[in-house]
């Protein structure tokens, strides 16, 4: 196979990949490694594949020889610190994506995926410094406004999380879940009126968001208003459940 045909087939596995055939995909890449075991970019897609699949294990060990075959393709070792995260390897998906970081230290997706990394194993503070470092290379970049928002929020910064979410929905208005937990933050900091605001427009574009109804609710109660509340947590009562960061808090 020349280099040629072997980079059409790396796009045609690239396609099955984007349309969520992953099986498919994975059996393209691996027809390459066949022909050409040092391809770094087939590894790596075979590995993100594998990662798609849950087979996270098997996954690490095609993403391992991508970098051991590209040691400076800072893409790869982000991808390889993604799949440790997934196994909770939190130790060594810290290293690998800080030395991602320091081969392209322009990579927000990076950034990002090592912040979560810290804020998963809980460590709080770090990942809000990280955050905070992944918004110095784009202000305007809505996902990151809304990553350290959500954990200043979990680190109980109300007035400083409610700021950066309101940035994020100036940045991107359609930004659903940047209502929600700017509706949470003004919930827990006694702002009614303005967290019944927020979590309408997060319901008016996620109409099903049980979370969201059940915060509602929460505030509806706040507000005297009881019989409303009620009707609301009967309507999320048999909707599935969200992301557990973007539960109602306890009071």
């Amino acid at each position: 196979m020349n280099s040629q045909t072997e980079t059409v087939s790396i796009q045609n596995g690239l396609k099955l990949y984007q349309a969520g055939q992953f099986d498919k995909a994975l059996t393209v890449f691996d027809r390459v490694l066949k022909r050409d075991s040092r391809n770094g970019d087939a590894h790596h897609l075979g590995g993100l594949a594998l990662l798609q699949l849950k087979q996270f294990q098997k996954a690490s060990e095609y993403i391992q020889k991508a970098v051991r075959i590209n040691p400076r393709t800072a893409n790869f070792r982000n991808s390889l610190g993604s799949v440790y995260q997934s196994m909770q390897e939190w130790d060594h998906a810290a290293k690998t994506l800080e030395k991602s970081i320091q081969l392209d230290p322009a990579s927000i997706q990076a950034y990002l995926n090592l912040g979560n990394v810290f804020k998963q194993s809980g460590n709080i503070t770090k990942a809000i410094l990280v955050f905070k470092d992944a918004l110095k290379i784009d202000p305007s970049f809505a996902d990151t406004r809304y990553k350290l928002a959500n954990a200043l929020k979990e680190a109980g910064n109300y007035l400083e999380a409610i700021s950066h979410f309101k940035f994020t929905i100036q940045i991107e208005p359609r930004y659903q879940k940047g209502y929600h937990n700017l509706a949470m933050a003004y919930y827990v900091t006694e702002n009614d009126g303005l967290a019944l605001n927020s979590v309408n427009t997060s319901l008016h574009l996620k109409p099903t968001d049980r979370n969201s109804l059940l915060l509602k609710s929460k505030i509806l109660v706040a507000l005297g208003r009881l019989e409303e509340a009620a009707e609301v947590e009967e309507e999320a009562e048999f909707l599935p459940e969200g992301d557990w960061s973007e539960q109602v808090p306890v009071q």
